[in-house]
């Protein structure tokens, strides 16, 4: 765990990608080089290295964050797909991607999800910070709502 870079960047509140915290989850936008507004990523805020390892309510709650941001990635942005992976070969800290595909994206599928996860661009769609800023405050907004209206 000392070495994980999740739990490092949660000790470290290295939060300026943070869209949403619960008490068991964080959920953040991806990275500017990514180039993809709307990409998220799902982390327990607990070092989980296995599914085994979460617990019943961790566990429940995974269907029910990842439907919402479905959701909202579709409300909000021209979304023909959603991918949700995780690998966590890298970062053994299980985790979640939720890459948005747009209807007018060319690339698909595996070489999308590398580009995102790995920042390989494969694209020549360019996201701005003030882009992300902004999703990051919208989506923050509507998961509070959601959230508010399950309590």
């Amino acid at each position: 765990m000392n070495d994980c870079t999740v739990c490092l960047d949660i000790i470290n509140d290295d939060n300026r990608l943070l869209v949403y915290e619960n008490e068991n989850f964080f959920i953040s936008h991806g990275p500017l080089n990514s180039y993809i507004l709307g990409y998220l990523k799902i982390q327990p805020k607990r070092h989980i290295e296995n599914w085994t390892d979460f617990t019943d309510q961790e566990l429940a709650e995974l269907p029910f964050i990842i439907k919402s941001l479905e959701f909202i990635l579709k409300e909000e942005l021209n979304i023909d797909r959603v991918y949700s992976v995780s690998i966590n070969e890298a970062v053994r800290h299980i985790h979640i991607h939720i890459i948005p595909r747009a209807f007018e994206e060319n690339i698909k599928g595996l070489p999308l999800i590398e580009q995102a996860t790995q920042q390989h661009p494969k694209s020549d769609t360019k996201v701005t910070a003030e882009e992300i800023t902004h999703f990051i405050k919208l989506v923050n907004k509507k998961l509070t709502n959601i959230y508010s209206k399950n309590e």
